[in-house]
């Protein structure tokens, strides 16, 4: 018989006790059934190998942090399946919470039917997948708000079943849209960019929390934490440049290693004209230019020969004669012999 004075107390230690042992019974049920309640590491695997009577029988759980017992998992699982573990799957969450998990299927068995859900909060949500037949690889999406969930991945083969856990938490994997809020300006020979932060649900407004990384052209312009402008000095005004940004959540507020896409390119410049010609037309200008300056060259030296012909000079014999003493009286000499001028008549005959 329990004396008065400890009823209470034995009320309490009995209640705890049932308390705890119905606990135990609903965790060890919830993890047979494949929801987890905590986000722990939960990287790990289930399998079930089909009997002979069709049923699929499970064999056993096994942890991928447990090295050790790896062989014991590959004795299990045909050759295809070895390698195909939580690294394997990669999800992504944007910032309207659309979760997108994706996985390559390479090697996998041809027949292997695949499906996804979402575990969290003793709830099982199933996930929309897709074969990408030309990437070899099943992407499934859907919607969800959770701090922390595990992805379940289930390989269906003829002979197998091949559970994947996957825990994740919300913060490391989140991916930021890309920047659309560039302004781009043109400073005497300087280039100014500017931005703001992003905008979303849930998104901190603490400049440190971002980084962005900067394109300019084929350069890539690393950036600071928190930086919200850039200046690019001395730029050709006669050339056009191509900008683009990404953006990525810093280790301060993120665990993410997930880079935003690239922004749509905008393009500036050129700021001055750039008078470009034709090689091609700069020939078919020029050369005619030049034969027919040529050709009118040539025509006028032969008309100047014509209407200024060149002064014949005296032969060599003249000069000598022209540069001696007596020439005139030489010439007076010889010119009077000739006073005399004798006529000579002649006289036709004719024959009767």
């Amino acid at each position: 018989m329990i004396c008065e004075a400890h009823l209470p107390s034995f009320i309490l230690t009995f209640g705890l006790l049932i308390l705890s042992f119905s606990r135990a019974d609903t965790e060890s049920s919830g993890e047979e059934n494949g929801i987890f309640n905590d986000c722990e590491d939960r990287h790990c695997a289930d399998i079930y190998i089909r009997k002979s009577d069709g049923i699929m029988d499970f064999h056993f759980k096994h942890s991928f942090k447990d090295t050790d017992n790896r062989t014991n998992l590959y004795l299990k699982l045909p050759p295809s399946l070895h390698y195909f573990n939580f690294d394997n799957i990669t999800c992504i969450l944007n910032v309207r919470d659309q979760l997108n998990c994706s996985w390559n299927i390479t090697g996998l068995p041809k027949n292997a039917q695949y499906s996804a859900y979402v575990v969290q909060d003793n709830s099982t949500h199933q996930l929309n997948c897709f074969h990408i037949v030309a990437n070899e690889a099943v992407e499934c999406h859907g919607h969800f708000a959770l701090e922390c969930m595990v992805v379940k991945v289930n390989v269906s083969t003829p002979t197998h079943w091949y559970i994947v856990w996957k825990e994740i938490l919300k913060e490391n994997i989140v991916k930021l849209d890309p920047p659309n809020n560039i302004n781009i300006s043109n400073r005497s020979n300087e280039l100014e960019i500017n931005w703001t932060l992003p905008v979303g649900e849930n998104l901190s407004e603490n400049t440190i929390c971002y980084m962005y990384e900067l394109q300019i052209n084929d350069e890539v312009v690393p950036l600071s934490k928190g930086q919200l402008s850039y200046i690019k000095k001395d730029i050709d005004l006669t050339r056009k440049y191509a900008i683009k940004m990404r953006v990525i959540q810093t280790t301060v507020c993120s665990g993410t290693i997930y880079w935003s896409d690239w922004s749509n390119v905008q393009e500036v410049g050129p700021f001055e004209k750039v008078y470009n010609v034709n090689p091609w037309v700069i020939i078919a200008f020029v050369l005619p230019m030049l034969l027919l300056s040529f050709l009118l060259i040539c025509k006028c030296q032969r008309l100047t020969e014509k209407l200024f012909p060149p002064i014949p000079s005296p032969s060599v014999n003249v000069n000598k004669l022209l540069e001696k003493d007596d020439f005139c009286q030489h010439v007076t000499h010889s010119c009077m012999g000739y006073d005399k001028v004798t006529t000579v008549y002649g006289i036709e005959e004719r024959n009767g």
